[in-house]
């Protein structure tokens, strides 16, 4: 039962990282079609920068969260936080969209899309070292990896979200990666 219990957390683990690189496929297209200067389709044009902030944000918490649930060895949580990213994940995209086709100014577009993508590449890494701590639990080093991985995330985030004077960064990564030393 328990090998069973594995496969099926670590399959979550690789669907939720199969729909991020799907995610950084549709952007990466959509930043094609903004430097061709190509119309972009008008269906996320309801969404502002700020729903793109706030979707970093929620991104974010669920970051926390996952480091968290590492630092605790609950692989179950962190599973289960792993597929609520990749959610996240799907909202930020879109939000990402929102913001570009919002926008009429190709240098803040292609910014903004250049920002989403470092986010998802981050969070495919995130994702990754999540396989790795969920396989090995009981190894120190692939959570302090994925504590890393989770830091470098924060990080993109936090270049994404600065755009606004009044936003400050966030990260408890770092604070919980001294915690394992």
């Amino acid at each position: 039962m328990h090998d069973l219990d594995q496969k099926l957390k670590t399959c979550s683990i690789v669907q939720a990282r199969n729909l991020i690189v799907s995610l950084w496929d549709d952007l990466a297209v959509t930043k094609s079609q903004v430097e061709a200067g190509q119309k972009l389709d008008s269906c996320h044009k309801g969404m502002t920068k700020e729903d793109f902030l706030n979707a970093g944000k929620e991104v974010h918490a669920t970051v926390d969260k996952m480091s968290t649930s590492a630092l605790e060895g609950n692989s179950k949580k962190l599973t289960d936080q792993a597929n609520s990213l990749a959610e996240k994940l799907k909202t930020f995209g879109a939000a990402s969209k929102g913001a570009v086709a919002s926008s009429a100014n190709t240098a803040e577009q292609t910014k903004t899309l250049n920002d989403a993508l470092q986010v998802l590449e981050q969070s495919e890494k995130l994702l990754h070292e999540t396989y790795g701590a969920v396989v090995d639990k009981d190894n120190w080093d692939s959570t302090k990896k994925l504590l890393a991985a989770a830091h470098s995330l924060s990080q993109s985030l936090n270049n994404t979200m600065l755009k606004l004077p009044e936003k400050k960064a966030e990260d408890t990564a770092p604070m919980l990666l001294k915690c394992l030393e």
